[in-house]
């Protein structure tokens, strides 16, 4: 595929793909991968996307961890914004539940879909910069697959994968305006759908506004190939900005009528005063941690989470495909796109780690337009493969065995890519064999904990005649506890109560510790001591439960007598 371009297909899409010839070596890939075409790629979706399915409807191993049980908690609680994020994962868990019912798969299954719009998404972009085509598409998809962090985010409905999605439609939208763009057609209608699909992606997570940076900074440096500064083009961006600004409105709508809690959220973060979390004393700005330490884990994890076959894999691919760009000045111009694209988000939180950790999840946004690029010279690197590895054959085996990077590293993907899956998937069982198996307990043992604290709700009722108030220490443990027990009740957090930042549990109305109607009822304590919660909440009485949970940090008491709070939090 990756093949000299004459002048006129750049100016007509509509004619087709390279010529079958490599530019470096004049050699032709005809018929070269020809099954992998637009229908297997359906397929090899479609495939993934049904195995998928069943495992996590019929085995489903992994129960909710923490933040997904909390955003299942808002979709109970419709808003406009929430406090640490956009309403994006809210809502869509909503709509699943409405329509499949209240159960793991289900707040999940959008993650899945989500699994699969971006592989579809980056098998068009891979297929349209190969100028139609399909096998550099499907080796695309195949890469989203095999690529860690993605399948693993379509296994947990996080906002990761949803906003994922949204950052590869859009490198898809924005690279099809540029293209109309470069050959003096309008780009209006995908400029339109860029900021639709950019807003919706910021109602999930707010870090695919760097896509921006990378676009206009795209625009600027290839101005002159692009056309940007032609008035009819500029012209056309106010209008699509206008339409952004209005999909991203209701989380400042949100946030100005409550004191702008997310951006305090943001600046506690970072640790810097002002934010939502109390700085009790002030850390240096230079430290090994901070100037080392941390830098070198966020470039190690990012390795890790990409994988290191593939890694190379796109470093063997871009070295390829930079001496080819003086032959096909307008494909590099395209793989300057991908690059331009993936940069802002990567090299961001890069600056980040020099000030805070970095969570391993944060830059990897910035891998989907990287596929794209590590599948363009598929056809190029296999055919040679193929003739080299035939001609060895062919002369009796004779010699050293023919050996190329690139498909040494995509068989290496492939292994690495696979074993990932597949630990991904059946991990969790190991908590079988080794109930201590590190960060198991995260998405393990919950039911279990759960059907004791039934039993405790059912004991106090009986002795009391009404329901217990549930209290926890903790918004996961709140979180989880509402979706486990049975009925799904209301359950409260106390965490900004004992110098946490504050949650959403704090503003919801029927989640207040302070609502009058909660007064002399009996509580169910999750964490903490029986001291500590006499500290701050007024009863009559709190003992320990007889009923012992399997984990330690769930330690149950029983509060007689509620009275309420004895103080406001303090202030953050």
């Amino acid at each position: 595929m990756i093949l000299h371009m004459h002048e006129d297909q750049v100016n007509n899409e509509s004619q087709g793909r390279l010529p079958e010839v490599n530019p470096l070596t004049g050699e032709g890939n005809e018929g070269v991968l020809a099954w992998a075409n637009w229908k297997n790629t359906l397929l090899l979706v479609a495939g993934l996307f049904v195995v998928r399915f069943l495992y996590l409807y019929l085995l489903g191993p992994y129960e909710l961890a923490g933040d997904e049980a909390q955003y299942w908690d808002w979709s109970r609680h419709p808003s406009w914004s929430y406090f640490t994020k956009g309403p994006g994962v809210a809502w869509t868990i909503w709509l699943s539940t409405k329509v499949f019912g209240v159960s793991a798969w289900a707040v999940r299954l959008p993650a899945l879909v989500s699994f699969v719009v971006i592989m579809l998404a980056v098998a068009k972009l891979a297929t349209l910069i190969a100028k139609g085509d399909e096998r550099v598409g499907f080796f695309g998809a195949l890469l989203v697959a095999l690529c860690p962090p993605f399948f693993a985010a379509g296994q947990l409905m996080t906002i990761d994968e949803p906003f994922f999605a949204c950052w590869a439609l859009s490198a898809l939208f924005a690279y099809k305006a540029f293209v109309n763009q470069r050959v003096g057609k309008s780009p209006a209608g995908w400029l339109m759908l860029l900021a639709v699909v950019l807003g919706v992606g910021f109602l999930y997570k707010y870090t695919i506004a760097l896509l921006i940076p990378g676009f206009v900074v795209y625009a600027i440096v290839k101005r002159k190939e692009l056309g940007t500064f032609k008035a009819k083009n500029l012209l056309l961006v106010l209008p699509a900005f206008l339409v952004f600004l209005v999909v991203i409105s209701p989380v400042f709508i949100w946030n100005a009528q409550n004191d702008w809690i997310t951006v305090k959220h943001l600046v506690g973060h970072l640790g810097i005063e002002g934010g939502d979390r109390v700085i009790t004393e002030a850390k240096p700005w230079f430290t090994v941690q901070k100037l080392v330490l941390n830098p070198l884990e966020m470039v190690g994890t990012q390795i890790g989470f990409y994988g290191i076959p593939l890694l190379i894999l796109t470093i063997v691919s871009w070295r390829y495909l930079k001496k080819c760009k003086d032959a096909m000045p307008n494909l590099w111009l395209d793989v300057l796109f991908l690059i331009y694209t993936a940069a802002p988000v990567i090299l961001f939180y890069f600056l980040v780690s020099f000030i805070k950790k970095v969570q391993p999840n944060w830059p990897v946004a910035g891998f989907v337009t990287l596929l794209p690029l590590a599948a363009l010279p598929v056809v190029v690197e296999m055919g040679a493969f193929k003739r080299k590895r035939g001609e060895w054959e062919a002369g009796g085996k004779e010699g050293k065995k023919p050996k190329f990077a690139w498909q040494q590293n995509f068989s290496g993907t492939v292994i690495w890519g696979t074993v990932a899956a597949m630990l991904i998937m059946f991990i969790p069982y190991m908590s079988l064999i080794y109930p201590d198996f590190p960060g198991m307990r995260r998405v393990t043992g919950f039911r279990a904990d759960a059907a004791l604290v039934q039993k405790q709700i059912e004991e106090v009722e009986k002795a009391t005649g009404e329901k217990p108030i549930l209290i926890t220490d903790n918004y996961q443990k709140t979180a989880k506890f509402a979706f486990y027990l049975p009925g799904n009740p209301t359950v409260f957090c106390a965490q900004y109560y004992y110098g946490e930042r504050p949650t959403d549990y704090d503003r919801f109305a029927d989640t207040d510790l302070k609502n009058p109607n909660l007064k002399g009822r009996t509580a169910i304590l999750i964490g903490l001591t029986p001291e500590k919660w006499e500290k701050e909440f007024k009863f009559g009485s709190v003992v320990d439960s007889d009923i012992k949970t399997s984990s330690s940090t769930y330690r149950m008491m029983v509060g007689t007598n509620y009275e309420g709070p004895k103080h406001e939090p303090a202030k953050h």
